[in-house]
């Protein structure tokens, strides 16, 4: 995707002026803020698709996030909550999102189910019953169930700078007891999941127009 002059600089700034300030910033060079949804999309141009979505149901109330397949595609854009978010007016006392802290991530989306479409890192893979390595990241619990509260480890990540040849952010899981894992796609079946991997997935944040 081709990123306006202003973010792309707010990018590579903020790798370069320290962490005296260690926020997120969107592609418009504005603060991620919890009160605020976001598409979460490739920084790279000519890439394999476009922004992060829900996709197959494999139990109801239950999905597994996969990359849209069209380069223009947005996807479905999320809520990222750091931990000191108001859970009961996130909309008038927003804060803003911090590199390197936990944070859960939601789809901001209407759904059928109850419950909301929290991601966390699961062991079930899409589209197969044989054993994969990589964990996929997956959306919302059983149907009725109740949401943790404080957030189980599995629904924790992290927003992360990412210094290669590009410049932008990775997503890292927060699941695990050692070394944070990083979040990149792997094909399977015709699309890109969201996994566990050893190559993470650069991003950029696109502010979404729900709460503008």
């Amino acid at each position: 995707m081709k990123l306006p002059l202003v973010p792309l600089l707010a990018v590579i700034l903020s790798c370069s002026i320290g962490d005296a300030t260690p926020l997120v910033y969107d592609t418009e060079g504005h603060e991620l803020m919890s009160n605020s949804s976001y598409y979460i999309l490739p920084v790279e141009e000519g890439g394999t698709g476009g922004g992060l979505k829900m996709s197959y149901e494999w139990k109801r109330c239950n999905f597994f996030v996969a990359q849209a397949r069209g380069k223009a595609e947005d996807g479905v854009a999320v809520r990222i909550t750091p931990p000191g978010a108001s859970v009961y007016d996130p909309i008038f006392n927003p804060v803003a999102v911090h590199l390197s802290t936990d944070v859960t991530i939601t789809f901001d989306v209407v759904t059928v189910c109850v419950e909301s479409m929290y991601w966390h890192i699961s062991d079930k893979s899409p589209l197969s019953t044989t054993s994969n390595p990589r964990q996929h990241v997956a959306v919302g619990k059983d149907e009725d169930a109740d949401m943790p509260f404080p957030p189980s480890p599995d629904m924790l990540f992290s927003i992360e700078r990412y210094d290669g040849a590009v410049k932008g952010y990775k997503l890292v899981s927060c699941n695990s007891t050692g070394p944070y894992e990083n979040l990149g796609l792997h094909a399977f079946k015709g699309k890109n999941w969201l996994t566990t991997s050893a190559s993470a997935l650069v991003v950029v944040f696109k502010k979404g127009h729900r709460y503008a």
